[in-house]
């Protein structure tokens, strides 16, 4: 039969999945949750063989409860945005409280570096890690640190940007 032009006129049904779609997408990719724990971060697909390929066909438990709260958040913040504007305007005061407090233990201690408020947030949101581990284990860039309580510097280069590439933006 050959190429059929669609309608030129847009019906009710087409601007109502249109309007759905762009609404549900770009909520999805608005919502930043707090870091995943370790579990969901590493979430797999349960896969199936075909042939010689293994092929995903369900999220396993950790990916799935991390949709589950971010498609949660999505729903509350769609229904209610002010929501969510509250929560991001007290997450940026909570976040300058936390680098004025780190900048302010930083000079009285004398020392030189100094906090963004990309830090902060970070900070707030579960992406720093301090772990203790034995002197002679624990390496700096190469280098002995001061001691097991020492944190190395942290620059903006050091902080590890996820949301852009985990699996569906989540």
């Amino acid at each position: 039969m050959g190429w059929v032009s669609p309608s030129p006129q847009r019906n009710t049904w087409d601007i109502i999945y249109s309007c759905l779609s762009v609404f549900l997408l770009c909520s999805w990719r608005a919502v930043h949750l707090n870091l995943p724990t370790p579990d969901e971060s590493e979430g797999e697909w349960s896969q199936f063989r075909l042939g010689g390929l293994m092929m995903p066909y369900w999220p396993k438990k950790p990916l799935r409860t991390k949709w589950r709260r971010k498609i949660l958040w999505m729903a509350l913040i769609c229904f209610a945005p002010e929501i969510g504007v509250g929560i991001a305007a007290r997450q940026y005061v909570e976040a300058r409280e936390a680098r004025d407090e780190a900048n302010a233990k930083a000079k009285k201690e004398g020392l030189s570096e100094r906090s963004t408020l990309a830090h902060a947030f970070y900070a707030n949101m579960g992406g720093i890690v301090v772990r203790q581990v034995p002197l002679q284990k624990l390496q700096v860039r190469g280098e002995e640190s001061g001691g097991p309580n020492t944190i190395p510097p942290l620059g903006m280069g050091d902080l590890r940007w996820t949301d852009t590439i985990s699996t569906l933006g989540a």
